[in-house]
């Protein structure tokens, strides 16, 4: 099996990779506001004693993940259309 470099070498190909391609303030903002949100719904599911409680802080925290992947991907996309969500 070739390694990534060596198919590189070989095929002619190259990939061009901008590493140092940050991201916008409001961006790291956002997404420090969902871990932390994220880390207090975690202390709420490990804190819970009833099942009921429990799954509705799982519940908030799945939501909350969701955010931050949907924040991700908007990002990446460069699509901020993803972040507007739909109506409920």
């Amino acid at each position: 099996m070739l390694t990534m470099n060596e198919w590189m070498e070989a095929t002619g190909n190259q990939l061009d990779l901008d590493e140092s391609v940050g991201r916008k303030g409001w961006v790291k903002f956002a997404a420090l506001g969902l871990a932390a949100r994220a880390h207090q719904h975690r202390n709420r599911v490990k804190g819970a004693t009833d099942t009921n409680t429990k799954l509705d802080a799982l519940s908030d925290l799945v939501t909350t993940i969701a955010h931050l992947t949907t924040l991700s991907i908007a990002t990446d996309l460069n699509d901020r259309s993803l972040l507007k969500g739909k109506k409920r």
